[in-house]
């Protein structure tokens, strides 16, 4: 990848990324532009975004047709907006809640 991104003479502007929320829409824009995963799996993203960052990010991830799976260690009853969710309880027990 490294080398892929040094052949085309791509560069980070590294005043852009300073916060996890640039970050993942630096990712979304590499992604979308080469088409580099079918899936993006973020891990305890509530934890570290805003309820309007995640918004934003579950919008951008749509607009950019990226899929994006988050894996959440707390649990959060309400659905967001753009939100499906898959819970499983510790029987093993699979509940589906769709927006």
């Amino acid at each position: 990848m490294k080398e892929l991104l040094k052949t085309i003479n791509f560069k980070f502007d590294s005043n852009y990324y300073d916060n996890p929320f640039d970050n993942i829409m630096g990712i979304f824009d590499l992604v979308s532009t080469f088409k580099l995963y079918k899936v993006i799996i973020v891990v305890n993203a509530k934890c570290y975004f805003k309820e309007e960052e995640l918004e934003e990010i579950y919008k951008a991830a749509k607009y950019r047709n990226i899929n994006l799976l988050l894996i959440e260690s707390i649990i959060d009853a309400q659905l967001k907006y753009l939100e499906n969710k898959l819970s499983i309880d510790n029987d093993y027990d699979e509940f589906i809640f769709k927006m």
